[in-house]
């Protein structure tokens, strides 16, 4: 019989004593763009603290779709942020990344 437990968050995934890093990610639909975003944060050692992804038109083109990838992650330095967002940039149909910390 499978049983579930309940863990705690590893101090890798989540320090709460850092910043909150948040990267906007606008691109062309594609099955394979959220994984490789995930994968700029899963290869940190970390789990981002919320994710959001959507299919959405764009004010100039409302019946063109463009995904668009929402995260927040802990556990970054400012110069670790910045070398993701450059990363983000480089991903294959991305064509535009705003990042921000709070």
């Amino acid at each position: 019989m499978l049983s579930v437990t309940a863990a705690e968050p590893s101090s890798s995934s989540f320090r709460s004593n850092s910043d909150v890093h948040c990267f906007a990610v606008a691109a062309d639909p594609s099955p394979g763009l959220l994984p490789r975003v995930l994968e700029l944060i899963a290869k940190r050692g970390l789990v981002p603290l919320r994710v959001h992804a959507a299919l959405e038109g764009t004010p100039r083109t409302p019946d063109a779709e463009v995904m668009t990838v929402d995260l927040q992650v802990a556990g970054l330095d400012a110069d670790t942020a910045a070398h993701v967002a450059r990363c983000l940039t480089q991903l294959v149909g991305v064509f535009d990344v705003t990042s921000s910390a709070r």
